[in-house]
């Protein structure tokens, strides 16, 4: 599963200004992906940018003849993360959600709010292993959530049910 992002967005600015652009990024990628797996790639937009997408319908055209790359038809993104073998972004917080329901994670930004719990090259795709999940929900944790919001009973069961859905079950 590749999620994209909307090409304008601050998170994709090193692409957009230091490199040759977002397009031009999410290109390389597919081809990369190709490249290193024989899978087929799923393609999902940016919820954002549904009336504006640019990019997924570049990427359908570019890789057609290729017959293994596709938009997703999920309306849900965990009904995705459940088909994913892995979830690729540049910079994407659906990473965060993809670590957390049990999902391996490649992030190809240096600024990904993963750290170590996900890859950051490609060519592990087929030989992803298991990152440090716990040093991840730490730090996430205290990025993400105010000390009110740990106050909450709802809250605190939302988190206890995710944490314990991405315990691995042997």
């Amino acid at each position: 599963l590749f999620i994209l992002q909307i090409p304008t967005d601050t998170s994709v600015n090193d692409l957009n200004f230091k490199g040759d652009g977002y397009l031009n990024f999410a290109i390389k990628t597919v081809k990369k992906i190709l490249k290193n797996t024989d899978r087929n790639i799923i393609l999902r937009g940016h919820p954002l940018n549904v009336e504006k997408e640019t990019v997924l319908p570049n990427l359908l055209s570019v890789f057609k003849k290729t017959k293994r790359v596709f938009k997703s038809t999920n309306q849900k993104l965990n009904d995705d993360f459940k088909e994913a073998k892995c979830v690729i972004s540049y910079n994407s917080s659906s990473t965060v959600e993809a670590l957390i329901s049990g999902n391996k994670v490649i992030n190809l930004s240096n600024n990904q709010p993963c750290f170590e719990a996900a890859s950051n090259n490609i060519e592990d795709i087929e030989n992803l292993k298991e990152l440090d999940r716990e040093n991840f929900l730490r730090k996430i944790s205290f990025l993400h959530w105010e000390n009110e919001e740990f106050e909450s009973k709802d809250i605190r069961l939302y988190l206890a049910n995710l944490i314990k859905k991405s315990i691995p079950t042997i």
